[in-house]
């Protein structure tokens, strides 16, 4: 069972952690000790940082405020070399997103980070980004790139100029987006995990967009299957369960419509509670294999559905 205790959260995100990190260069391995070949991933080491800030400004826990302090470095420094995130010597666009957020973070939350700003600038980062997407792929973007790439670019829309910003929405109308998001390729394999990334990019935009995320909460709750899981894999009856992607439609569903979906909830959030092992992290696709974003994202799904106030997008790791 997941932690729901604020002083038991905070061992747990230590543990999960320093049980993962590779000593080398300081970086959290993507994968928990059961994978057989576990790589340290600026992406997660990201994760992780976001989840550390957000139980800091959750519970007050100055002890996570340290975590992400000590995990920034690494990123950081894995960034400066190698010109943006990724893993196995390439940098992904989606990854570099999700590791600016956290850095950004950190720099909004403490004043000792904010020299970072005058070298390594989000603002100037996700210019660039965007300026790549549109530029190398223009009008005929692939779809795992539209809807995979540009729900992190939509959470940084607030940091873009108006040219780079309206270069965003351009991508966004795009039948490769609009298709994920509002569930029209239903004939068509489609991972899971793109559906929740475009969701999350949609509720932080501003209301004109919002609807979309309406309507796409309500496409992934059909999904559910009876035990309270989400399929790794959209349209595909074979498909193996997933913690991560549950966790994920958790966060939606608590965002968009609490009690709307409160029947949703409570059978993901027991899924993911009966899916963990006795340490508590969530088991992957129904396997002995424990992958730490699945643990960073369900234990934040578990939290935001017994939330008492309302839940901010912004806080979506």
């Amino acid at each position: 069972m997941l932690p729901r205790n604020a002083k038991i959260i905070a061992a747990y995100i230590q543990q999960v952690v320093s049980a993962n990190l590779d000593r080398r260069n300081g970086l959290v391995r993507d994968w928990g000790t059961l994978e057989e070949e576990p790589y340290p991933c600026v992406r997660t080491t990201a994760e992780a940082i976001s989840t550390a800030l957000y139980y800091e400004k959750l519970h007050g826990r100055k002890e996570l405020l340290n975590l992400a302090r000590k995990l920034a470095k690494p990123v950081l420094r894995a960034m400066e070399i190698h010109g943006g995130a990724g893993w196995d010597g390439t940098i992904y666009l989606f990854d570099t997103q999700i590791a600016l957020m956290a850095l950004w973070r950190l720099i909004e939350r403490t004043q000792e980070f904010a020299a970072w700003k005058g070298y390594f600038d989000v603002s100037d980062q996700s210019r660039l980004m965007a300026a790549q997407l549109t530029a190398t792929h223009g009008a005929a973007v692939p779809d795992h790139w539209t809807a995979r790439t540009t729900p992190h670019l939509l959470k940084i829309y607030p940091l873009l100029p108006k040219t780079e910003a309206d270069s965003l929405r351009r991508l966004m109308e795009l039948p490769s987006f609009t298709g994920v998001v509002n569930g029209h390729q239903s004939n068509i394999p489609l991972p899971t995990a793109q559906v929740c990334h475009a969701i999350e990019g949609l509720l932080v935009m501003p209301d004109g967009e919002y609807w979309q995320a309406l309507n796409a909460a309500a496409f992934l709750a059909r999904q559910q299957r009876a035990d309270g899981s989400m399929p790794e894999t959209l349209h595909d009856p074979e498909a193996a369960s997933a913690a991560d992607v549950t966790a994920q439609a958790v966060r939606i569903w608590t965002i968009v419509d609490r009690s709307g979906y409160d029947a949703a909830i409570r059978k993901a959030v027991d899924y993911l509670d009966e899916s963990a092992t006795p340490d508590g992290l969530p088991r992957y696709k129904d396997t002995e294999r424990v992958c730490v974003r699945s643990s960073l994202y369900a234990l934040q799904a578990v939290t935001m559905s017994e939330s008492e106030t309302a839940v901010d997008p912004d806080d979506l790791i």
